[in-house]
């Protein structure tokens, strides 16, 4: 005999029926219980409920059409299935079972198998609905857990079918409509901020149709009365598991982060030109100090004529050193503003560079090891600009190194599908402390011929590294040292990639 979970309420007042009525459930694999009227049957349900309830109609002190009346107020016939057993098999006698709330019915004599199917049908009827209404209760959960998140974002949130029809939008969204309700995305577009931004945004999201581009992640800037506004907007096609698909929005005002990080820019901005006019000032003193004791010396009429030759040396040296530093100076303005937006490839330009350090006679006690696999490989900043970064970098790295020592210059491999290419130039040079390290990007901070009071080059040296940060810092690239003294000094650089083979690596 297979056990099968489940309790059986046998109801009648015939002893020798609630016997018949037992063994045939048992011996099914169910278990039993029993009551001998209507009212013991209320009264058990209040206590403890069964899985299915066989009622006879025919009972004293409460019938088993009043029994079922009553349980039908308290139980759905989901929770509570009810199998009435009656001798009456007219059709105003079922009808009034049904409508007291009876699941189903089996007439007397009892077929044993008739009776054991209609169980088993009811059982299975109320284990279906019971998944399904917990199935319901969780579905119900996750969407609201799914609201309750999608409403924390700091985002606003818009997703819509393939015709554009919105199907779902977040609070932060609603609030940047000001509460008004849109059925399309096409009136998302037109209601932010009085429609001053719907140009923009169905200009991108037709262009995304058209190419039929699945992800896009754009910055717009839109003036609104006279103040700029900034918007981040991701959009991505989701498709689902039947095939078809859907299109998420997010959309985020960054106009406060922008301004405020333009402030912030100013701030640092003036800070370098400070340090910048420090660093001016001293190299202008110590040259136009030479020149005064060099004329000094010039004035006594009495100067060997070796004197006179060293002091026009100085002078001519002095003034040499002025015009260097002012050219310097005037590459370095260039610098406050935007670069110009234009490509070149990193591993020529690499390359050529560290040939015309070599055809100079800069870099003779040095080795260099390229590891560039992707050749084509092409950043979004001009030549001239790439060119100085290389320039710097590499003259820095090759200063470095006193004696023997190895420079390496590679390409980062990092994850696909971003839009920042990354490579290192590594030397094996005597490296910098952490003092030296966070002045390494000051304007005239070098740790050759360093003025330890001023803390300047003497040399006028300590613009490159400063060029470079700008440089990058103006293409939206960044540019990060690590070093160590003894080890050598690595710079890992990241700038816009402007378009990237099979393979690149990116960042």
């Amino acid at each position: 005999m297979e056990e099968r979970a489940g309790t059986v309420l046998i109801v009648d007042d015939n002893a020798a029926n609630r016997h018949l009525l037992r063994v045939i459930v048992e011996r099914a694999g169910f278990q039993t219980a029993e009551s001998v009227n209507g009212k013991e049957c209320v009264d058990y349900c209040t206590d403890q409920l069964p899985d299915l309830i066989l009622l006879d109609v025919m009972m004293p002190v409460m019938d088993g059409i009043e029994a079922c009346t009553k349980l039908r107020q308290e139980h759905s016939k989901a929770e509570l299935p009810i199998i009435m057993v009656t001798t009456k098999t007219s059709g105003a006698d079922l009808t009034l079972g049904f409508g007291a709330g009876a699941n189903d019915y089996i007439t007397k004599p009892i077929d044993r198998n008739v009776l054991l199917a209609r169980i088993e049908n009811q059982i299975r009827a109320v284990q279906y609905e019971r998944s399904l209404t917990e199935a319901k209760r969780r579905i119900e959960q996750a969407l609201s857990i799914q609201s309750a998140l999608g409403d924390a974002l700091p985002e606003g949130v818009a997703v819509h079918d393939f015709s554009g029809k919105i199907i779902y939008s977040n609070e932060p969204l609603n609030v940047m409509l000001a509460g008004k309700k849109c059925e399309t995305i096409s009136e998302v577009f037109d209601s932010l901020h009085g429609g001053a931004l719907k140009g923009e945004f169905e200009r991108r999201y037709l262009e995304s149709l058209f190419q039929q581009v699945d992800f896009l992640d754009d910055e717009l800037v839109v003036r609104i009365e006279s103040d700029e506004c900034f918007f981040n907007v991701v959009s991505r096609v989701v498709t689902l598991g039947d095939s078809t698909g859907i299109r998420v929005w997010v959309l985020r005002d960054v106009t406060r982060e922008r301004l405020l990080e333009r402030r912030e820019q100013q701030q640092v901005k003036m800070g370098t030109v400070g340090l910048f006019a420090r660093g001016v000032a001293h190299n202008f003193n110590n040259l136009l100090g030479s020149i005064l004791g060099a004329t000094e010396i010039l004035k006594r009429s009495h100067a060997k004529p070796e004197r006179i030759e060293r002091c026009a040396q100085i002078i001519e040296s002095a003034v040499s050193s002025g015009m260097n530093l002012t050219k310097r100076m005037s590459l370095s303005k260039k610098r406050f503003t935007k670069i110009e937006q234009s490509h070149s490839n990193v591993a020529r330009v690499l390359t050529e560079v560290w040939k015309d350090l070599t055809d100079r006679r800069l870099n003779e006690n040095v080795q260099c090891e390229f590891s560039l696999d992707a050749l084509d490989i092409e950043v979004g900043i001009a030549e001239e600009e790439l060119r100085i970064i290389f320039e710097n970098l590499l003259i820095n790295a090759c200063d470095a190194i006193e004696e023997q020592g190895l420079v390496i210059c590679r390409v980062e491999k990092s994850d696909e599908g971003k839009r920042k290419v990354t490579f290192a130039i590594q030397d094996s040079g005597h490296g910098m402390d952490e003092r030296e390290l966070g002045r390494a990007f000051e304007p005239f901070f070098s740790t050759r011929k360093l003025d330890r009071t001023n803390q300047v080059s003497v040399e006028g040296k300590g613009l490159g590294l400063w060029n470079v940060y700008n440089i990058v810092r103006m293409a939206e690239g960044d540019v990060q040292l690590v070093s160590s003294p003894g080890v050598g000094t690595t710079v890992f650089l990241s700038l816009p990639a402007h378009s990237l083979p099979e393979g690149a690596s990116t960042s």
